[in-house]
């Protein structure tokens, strides 16, 4: 067996013990919380709240499938914050990101992700328009 075949091997087997890939949208997440920034102050259209929380299934899937269907943005862009937002998963764990919708049909959402804050992605208009349905709607 040559060396190349004896490190790809080695490779995966430590990549199952340890693990290689990031939390992805796959791990079950119980809970997505939303905390609107100070930048709304300025803003006509105000959210009707400062913090709140979303935990039922259907919730949870638009804002999943918002996570999953959004595509990178290839160059930095400069935004301002709208909205914190904070995925806890079942485990305990908690994944935060930037989110940026306004209540206004067809547009598209920004979400970045706090790790990595120059990366940013789009959030699709039709994907988009569920999200600003369940955030502003009381």
């Amino acid at each position: 067996m040559s060396k190349l075949m004896i490190y790809g091997l080695l490779f995966v087997l430590f990549c199952g013990i340890v693990g290689c890939t990031e939390k992805d949208s796959e791990d079950k997440i119980t809970s997505i919380k939303l905390t609107s920034t100070d930048v709304w102050e300025r803003a006509e259209k105000k959210p009707a709240f400062k913090e709140k929380i979303f935990d039922s299934p259907d919730d949870i899937e638009v804002f999943q499938e918002a996570i999953k269907q959004a595509s990178e943005v290839l160059e930095l862009i400069d935004y301002l914050s709208l909205f914190h937002m904070t995925v806890t998963f079942e485990d305990g764990s908690e994944k935060k990101y930037i989110l940026n919708i306004v209540d206004e049909e067809g547009q598209k959402g920004l979400l970045v992700d706090t790790a990595t804050s120059e990366q940013s992605y789009i959030i699709p208009e039709g994907i988009n328009e569920g999200l600003r349905k369940i955030i502003f709607t009381n």
